[in-house]
């Protein structure tokens, strides 16, 4: 996603955290705030392009029940290995607000 190009136009970017791997290579956690998830994109010496995938998030109901994700996200690395810190929002089935520290790693090979 371009952000720019219809019909896949998404807001992305929110609390990004950027990090590099052992070659210098950049790795960028981020949220997408049109879908609320948890975004990461790398960059490898190999490749021309970005790779990006969804690290973490569900799908909201008409409700707009369901997980958020991708907030205030921090990422560091040891070794090969990056570790993606972001906090969740859910609702409980009575309606509360839930917030959940959630810690993922992402090899970097």
């Amino acid at each position: 996603d371009d952000g720019v190009t219809s019909p896949n136009k998404r807001f992305v970017g929110a609390d990004a955290s950027l990090l590099f791997d052992a070659s210098g290579n950049p790795a960028v956690a981020y949220q997408d705030s049109s879908n609320i998830d948890l975004i990461y994109a790398r960059k490898t010496a190999t490749s021309t392009a970005w790779s990006t995938e969804v690290l973490y998030g569900g799908p909201m109901s008409m409700e707009l029940m369901g997980t958020a994700s991708g907030f205030y996200i921090s990422q560091g690395r040891r070794n090969n290995t990056a570790y993606i810190s972001n906090v969740d929002v859910d609702f409980s089935e009575e309606g509360a607000l839930l917030l959940n520290l959630t810690v993922l790693s992402k090899d970097l090979n």
